[in-house]
């Protein structure tokens, strides 16, 4: 089990990395747009400034996996944290003043990993509990999203069902959705049902894989392999909870 998990978690890692740096290679990052529309920074520096920080993006797992050096664990959260602050700070759309507990999920991610790979209990613990923190967090508010009835997730649903649903139909069913996940996202902070992780797991990897199946693969592979925290999170803590409801019933 724990070498499953071992490679669930450097997965996890490697997608995240590949996902959000690639799309900063290929697009204005919140960071660069930031500096450049709030803070009038020339462009030719803001877009320097977006190639370090996709290649940072890029080269920090797989520098990780050959070195061991947190330092690269630091640097990949650091990024992506400022990619969150950013998106907030600039807020050009709607609930982008949130985006620091969505995408906590990402950004704490890294952080998470360098805790819970240490060689300790204690480092393992705190690490797990980071990791059910930035998850609770994205189920939340994500939830909040789902219930008020964000554009981009009617737009989702309605093409999903297709003609099965009209968009009156799809705000109540983001309704309901909304708040299975903010009831979820408050739960996982103390529950260790392994089944409930299983389903959040689940959950994050169908609407990680509704954004290439609405945009395609040349839009929405990128943005799907960037949420790779929101399933590969969840499917740790189902594995640990599950390894540790099989030891007790061994007991």
């Amino acid at each position: 089990m724990e070498r499953n998990i071992h490679i669930l978690l450097i997965s996890t890692l490697l997608l995240l990395g590949i996902g959000q740096g690639g799309e900063i290679f290929l697009y204005p990052s919140p960071i660069g747009n930031f500096l450049l529309f709030e803070r009038n920074i020339d462009q030719s520096i803001t877009d320097w400034i977006d190639r370090l920080s996709s290649i940072t993006l890029l080269v920090s797992p797989f520098l990780y996996l050959a070195t061991k050096r947190k330092a690269f664990l630091i640097s990949l959260g650091s990024v992506l944290f400022f990619i969150a602050l950013c998106t907030l700070l600039r807020g050009s759309k709607r609930n982008y003043e949130i985006a620091l507990f969505t995408q906590m999920a990402r950004y704490i991610f890294p952080f998470a990993l360098m805790l819970y790979f240490s060689k300790n209990e204690r480092g393992e613990s705190w690490g797990l509990s980071l990791f059910r923190l930035s998850l609770g967090s994205t189920f939340i508010f994500h939830g909040y999203e789902a219930y008020i009835g964000e554009p981009q997730f009617v737009d989702y649903t309605l093409y999903f069902f297709k003609t099965l649903m009209q968009e009156k139909d799809a705000l109540l069913f983001l309704k309901v959705i909304g708040v299975i996940d903010i009831i979820l996202g408050v739960l996982c902070f103390r529950i260790k049902n392994p089944w409930v992780f299983f389903y959040m797991a689940f959950w994050g990897l169908f609407t990680a894989f509704l954004r290439p199946y609405y945009h395609g693969l040349e839009l929405g592979l990128l943005p799907m392999l960037l949420r790779a925290p929101h399933w590969g999170v969840p499917l740790l803590l189902a594995f640990k909870f599950y390894k540790l409801d099989t030891k007790n019933l061994k007991a």
